[in-house]
């Protein structure tokens, strides 16, 4: 490893050229101008929300659950699955088919979906309300 001058041994930087170094800061500016962009928005009734809450499923969850912190062990292990359902999918289609995973994972009991079968399984692979996904009820299930 190449070090460089001075006391303390580091792997040296590569040089850039003038129009390599202008090309990064270019990039550098573009990026903090989007991260600083107003990333929210004043609603009807003066509220500031985020701008991913842009419909009233998502602005009744933005204004009554989220960054709220919680401290029910249920609520959180609700949170827990259908976080996990949504990996790959969008948290507004979760959030539609909440009521669905309640009434299919038994308002989220943990003992009652660690007791699970086979036949249950099949019947959740089998409901349109929930994500059909065998390794995300399998994943539910192990973390009841």
């Amino acid at each position: 490893m190449r070090t460089c001058e001075g006391a303390f041994p580091i792997a040296c930087a590569p040089t850039v050229s003038q129009a390599g170094a202008t090309r990064l800061l270019r990039i550098a500016l573009l990026a903090k101008k989007r991260a600083v962009r107003p990333a929210d928005r004043r609603s009807e009734d003066s509220r500031v929300r985020c701008r991913w809450a842009h419909n009233p499923l998502l602005i009744e969850y933005h204004d009554k659950e989220w960054g709220v912190p919680l401290h029910d062990d249920r609520q959180l292990f609700e949170l827990l699955i259908l976080e996990g359902a949504q990996a790959g999918l969008s948290w507004e289609t979760i959030l539609k088919k909440r009521e669905n995973y309640r009434r299919a994972f038994d308002r989220f009991d943990p003992e009652k979906i660690a007791s699970y079968d086979r036949r249950k399984v099949s019947e959740l692979l089998a409901n349109p309300g929930i994500v059909r996904n065998r390794l995300k009820i399998a994943a539910t299930i192990a973390n009841a």
